[in-house]
C-alpha cells in the first residue's frame, strides 16, 4: 500500500509513494520480569540500555511495558531497530507514581536510531517538576550530544496519572522531521 495521508492535517501529503511496513507492539500475550522480549517471531528484538535487566518489564501478562527506576539519574532506553530511514513512531506514557523532585524528567520517542542510543532524531518531552509544565523539543543526537532543533516551552501541563501521547515522523527523502504530543485525558489528537 502507498501512504497518501495528510498526517498532520496541514493539507500536505506525507511520505508519498513510500511502501508501508508496520510494526505494532501492544505487549499483549507475554509477561517478563527482565526484558521487553521480541514482539513476534521474525520481528526485531528490543535493545535495552541503562539500569538493570529488572528495570524492563511487561507486568501482568502484557498490555503495556514498563521502565523501572530503582536508581536516579540513569537513563532507560528501549530501541527496536526497524531497518528504515523514514518512519512514523507513536507511543503513550503515564507515570506509575507521582514524579517528585525539582529537576526534569525526560521522555524521548526516537526515530532513525543507529542502535547505539548515541545517534538519532526524535521528539522529547521534558517535564519540569518545579512547575508541572512540559517542554516539547525536536532533537538531533550525534555522538552522544543532543541538540534541540526546535523547542516549544511550557507546551503542556503535567498531571499525575494522565496519559500522554507522542508521535514523531522522519522522512529522509523529503527532509522532514516533525512531532506532536498531547494529554489524551484532556484533549484529542491535534
Amino acid at each position: 500500500p502507498l501512504l497518501l495521508a495528510d498526517w498532520l492535517g496541514d493539507g500536505a501529503t506525507q511520505l508519498t509513494g513510500s511502501r508501508l511496513t508496520f510494526v505494532v507492539d501492544q505487549f499483549d500475550n507475554r509477561e517478563s520480569t527482565s526484558t521487553w522480549l521480541r514482539p513476534a517471531v521474525g520481528q526485531a528484538a528490543y535493545i535495552q540500555a541503562g539500569g538493570a535487566d529488572g528495570d524492563y518489564t511487561i507486568p501482568g501478562g502484557g498490555g503495556y511495558a514498563r521502565h523501572g527506576y530503582a536508581a536516579a539519574n540513569l537513563s532507560r532506553v528501549s530501541l527496536a531497530l526497524l531497518g528504515s530511514e523514514s518512519m512514523v513512531a507513536r507511543t503513550s506514557w503515564v507515570a506509575g507514581q507521582a514524579l517528585t523532585g525539582t529537576g526534569e524528567v525526560v521522555f524521548d520517542l526516537l526515530v532513525r536510531d543507529d542502535g547505539t542510543g548515541a545517534n538519532h532524531y526524535g521528539l522529547r518531552l521534558e517535564v519540569d517538576l518545579a512547575n508541572s509544565t512540559i517542554d516539547l523539543k525536536l532533537i538531533e543526537r550525534s555522538a552522544g550530544s543532543a541538540v534541540a532543533l526546535i523547542t516549544s516551552n511550557d507546551a503542556l501541563t503535567y498531571v499525575y496519572g494522565h496519559i500522554f501521547e507522542m508521535i514523531c515522523q522522519i522522512d529522509t527523502a523529503n527532509l522532514v522531521l516533525r512531532g506532536k504530543a498531547w494529554d489524551s485525558d484532556t484533549s484529542i489528537e491535534p
